[in-house]
């Protein structure tokens, strides 16, 4: 929490004397208790300096800027004369409370405060008292003074009587470090706007146990060096603890008790579990519901990181954090990971913060060492009950369509789902359902047909896909029997067969056997078409059913048309996911020979379309690493890797490997123009932070090519055309510019906003806000991706003289900052061809004092 100098006036007072004027500042530390100086509880007291402050004596206090019937009563709680503390306790409150302590000794010198509280200012001859003031300082370090007391010092010039006892605030996060003692009076011009500190050290020993209060105790340094390694969303609290989605499971009573006591004594808690089981919703749940109502419920995502590092996850007080671990290639914990755990459990606890791991059974597993104090596993061994969760979503939705999805016939489709396929199903059946009862379905009519669309036709297909025949014998072509009656295992070609159909999902005869054959030939079962025909004698042969024959034995009919297509329509999808999942080493050659049809005739499904379904139905990140990327991460193919990755990231629980997947493809010179492709999509769906950062990873890799950092080029233009797009482009930008000018990325932006309507207005406020942008401005003059955007300026400037005198002043500026006035000739054969009301050449080589040779 940045302070801003007025959020923190909710929880500064003033401690008010008997004559009804303000003695000092004071602050509330937690509800109730209220700190101050010493000294300035003297003054209210009237006391001299050989008469002590004893404990239960009353003191006067109110908010800042309240007015004096506003006051309440403070008993004193606890003093500490020798460093100049006092404790107050009130029944009443002020509106707010500090946010956390920070030890005074760890402090770096020169960290800047804010301090703030009541002044008194000399007006003439007078002395005014103003309701509140704000000083800013800077932290020199601690001290002794001659008679041994140790405190610390700062500078704050504009410190004022009056101002004693209030919060020394460290200003990049509103932690308490120190309390003002006192400003140094002296005449000496070396001393000015020095001010003694009462260190958090002594004041944590004056303050009661029940003061529920954040202390950070470690120099965070090191950790926030690391902090972009993790992606930080905020989860609402709210809304995870009052979802009637979430299903009480059984099953988990024990290990949700384990949890609760767990975060309750501050331990960093693990919970794993295999992929699908809930883990994550399970400790999202856990954390709205058990922890304290002051805390903020944070989702942590790795995103650079190698291994995972406990130096990169933070620490604010007052927040429950959550780390999810799933990419078996980089979230591999390392040797000390789970010491390092423990040693940041106990740092967290004293921040009345707590942290989670979800990590999947395997990865936990690998750390192969026995758990550490301050840490407690859970491991959740069962999935919710998938009929159950499918109901309860109903229940909570359509409780009239419970019946439907209870129902036996549905029921049995459900059992041995994982609750993400459970949840996947429920968004498919209300969308079927939604279909049906447009028709006026009846209950029955819909139990029937969404346990069509739900039957995985698994018996039929084991029997399909078991001991394979050579020649099949006389087959039923009945749609209305068994399968058991009409079912045989099917020889290789014909599995090819009821494939290439399942794929496709309806085509033209004579296209359905051609592809099948090209199948056949990819899967390397076979040398070529020809010689499939060839195998056997002609008895053996012709002696076999012919292709309409076949058909029928997989359960195909042809109508009068020569179409072709399953007679159980479902029996598509069952079969490409059955194959898909049983014959995983089939993959890359179906991959091959599904990107390669010229057509997926009548079928509802793209190849992107069913590749994106299997990619995401089995959560297979790796398949995308790897078979994907050697098939199809080339030029004529890229686009079918580019929506099965746009797929992958709508899915909530792919979408950060994904992007971690996004961030190191963007440094392969040969998967550049994919993140680019990727990244543009991402970035004009939602994620645009997130996007914006992968691309700008591509531009700046010194392996980028030309033609990728075009695309680049062509990508940021499109954002800023785009006006509801286009302030966030300038924000993420605008940072870009500001922390690394120098830098490929930095550049394609400035160019893309500069040629973009509104990119003057935007250059003059950056130039008059102090931001570098002159190595920028050079820059465009030479190279190929700012050139446009340099005469785009040039043009729109020049007609309007007093724009264009601006425009020209900040180019001769960079120039003659950054040293290069050979740069302008490159600009005359730039501006061949183009109309402008000015010659910014001449003009500009005048302000240089340049004479410009016609070279001919």
């Amino acid at each position: 929490m940045a302070v801003d100098g007025l959020r923190e006036a909710a929880w500064v007072g003033k401690v008010i004397a008997s004559n009804g004027e303000a003695a000092g500042t004071c602050f509330q530390v937690d509800a109730g208790y209220i700190v101050t100086a010493y000294h300035v509880v003297a003054h209210a007291l009237s006391r001299t300096a050989d008469e002590n402050v004893g404990t239960g004596e009353h003191v006067w206090f109110a908010a800042l800027g309240a007015p004096l019937e506003d006051r309440h009563i403070a008993t004193v709680l606890a003093v500490d004369e020798v460093h100049d503390l006092a404790v107050l306790r009130s029944e009443h409150t002020l509106p707010a409370s500090i946010s956390h302590l920070a030890l005074s000794d760890i402090q770096a010198p020169g960290t800047e405060f804010l301090l703030t509280g009541v002044g008194n200012l000399a007006e003439g001859v007078t002395t005014e008292l103003y309701g509140r003031l704000n000083a800013r300082g800077n932290w020199d370090g601690t001290t002794q003074d001659p008679a041994g007391r140790v405190r610390a010092s700062g500078t704050a010039t504009a410190t004022e009587h009056g101002m004693s006892g209030c919060p020394v605030v460290r200003t990049h996060d509103g932690a308490v470090i120190g309390v003002l003692s006192e400003r140094y009076e002296s005449a000496s011009a070396w001393s000015r706007g020095r001010v003694w500190i009462a260190r958090i050290e002594n004041l944590l020993a004056l303050l009661p146990s029940d003061v529920s209060l954040p202390v950070q105790r470690v120099d965070r340094s090191v950790r926030q060096a690391r902090s972009n390694a993790l992606v930080q969303e905020h989860v609402d609290r709210i809304a995870v603890s009052e979802s009637p989605y979430f299903m009480e499971v059984p099953e988990w009573g024990e290990f949700w008790s384990k949890g609760v006591t767990a975060l309750r004594q501050g331990h960093v808690l693990i919970v794993s579990g295999p992929p699908g089981f809930g883990v994550t919703t399970f400790a999202e749940r856990l954390l709205s519901l058990a922890c304290d109502r002051r805390i903020e419920i944070i989702r942590l995502e790795p995103e650079e990181w190698e291994a995972p590092s406990v130096a990169a996850i933070p620490a604010e007080p007052w927040r429950a954090y959550v780390l999810n671990l799933r990419d078996p290639e980089h979230d591999q914990p390392k040797e000390g990971f789970v010491q390092d755990l423990a040693d940041l459990g106990e740092e967290l606890k004293e921040l009345q913060s707590r942290l989670v791991i979800t990590v999947t059974d395997g990865i936990w597993n690998s750390v192969g060492a026995r758990m550490a104090p301050n840490l407690c596993r859970v491991r959740l061994n069962s999935p919710p009950n998938p009929v159950e969760l499918v109901k309860h979503y109903f229940k909570m939705t359509s409780p009239a369509l419970v019946d439907v999805v209870g129902a036996g016939s549905v029921a049995r489709h459900l059992e041995g789902m994982n609750a993400v396929q459970a949840v996947q199903s429920v968004a498919n059946i209300r969308h079927w359902i939604e279909f049906e009862t447009a028709d006026g379905a009846s209950v029955h009519e819909l139990v029937e047909k969404i346990s069509t669309r739900l039957d995985d036709h698994l018996d039929t297909l084991n029997v399909l896909f078991g001991d394979a025949v050579t020649a099949p014998g006389r087959l039923s072509t009945s749609a209305t029997v068994t399968p058991a009656s009409w079912c045989q295992p099917l020889a290789v070609h014909d599995r090819c067969l009821i494939l290439t159909l399942a794929f496709k999902g309806s085509a033209r005869l004579a296209q359905v056997e051609a592809d099948s054959r090209r199948l056949l030939s990819r899967l390397g079962g076979m040398e070529s078409s020809r010689k499939s025909a060839a195998l056997g004698s002609l008895d053996e042969i012709f002696a076999r059913p012919g292709l309409r024959g076949r058909l029928a034995h997989i359960g195909a009919e042809v109508t009068s048309g020569e179409i072709v297509r399953f007679r159980r329509p479902t029996m598509a999808g069952a079969t490409v996911r059955y194959v898909w999942d049983n014959y995983s080493d089939m993959r890359p050659a179906i991959v091959d020979w599904l990107v390669d049809l010229a057509d997926l005739s009548d079928g509802t499904h793209s190849a992107e379309e069913w590749l994106a379904d299997l990619v995401v139905r089995n959560q297979d990140v790796d398949f995308i690493k790897n078979t994907l990327k050697r098939t199809l991460a080339n030029q004529e193919r890229e686009g079918i890797l580019v929506e099965v990755l746009l797929a992958a990231l709508e899915d909530e629980h792919m979408r950060r490997q994904c992007e971690r997947l996004l961030y190191y493809w963007a440094d392969q010179s040969d998967l550049q123009r994919v993140v680019v492709k990727v990244a543009k999509g991402y970035f004009l769906r939602t994620q645009q932070e997130i996007a914006l950062r992968r691309i700008q990873r591509v531009a700046d890799s010194p392996k980028a090519p030309t033609q990728v950092l075009e695309l680049t080029a062509s990508s940021f233009a499109e954002f800023v055309r785009r006006v509801e797009s286009r302030e966030a482009f300038r924000e993420v930008v605008g940072g870009w510019i500001r922390s690394s000018p120098t830098k490929r990325s930095s550049l394609i932006g400035f160019a893309a906003l500069l040629g973009c309507e509104g990119g003057l207005e935007w250059l003059l406020s950056l130039r008059s806000s102090g931001v570098l942008v002159s190595p920028l401005l050079v820059e465009l003059f030479s190279s190929p991706l700012g050139q446009p955007a340099l005469i785009a300026l040039l043009t729109a400037a020049s007609r309007e003289i007093e724009t264009y005198n601006q425009v020209l002043d900040c180019l001769a500026e960079a120039i003659q900052k950054e040293g290069r006035l050979a740069t302008i000739l490159a600009l005359p054969k730039a501006l061949e061809g183009v109309a402008m009301d000015a010659n910014p050449i001449v003009d500009l080589s005048a302000r240089l004092h340049l004479s410009l040779v016609d070279r001919g």
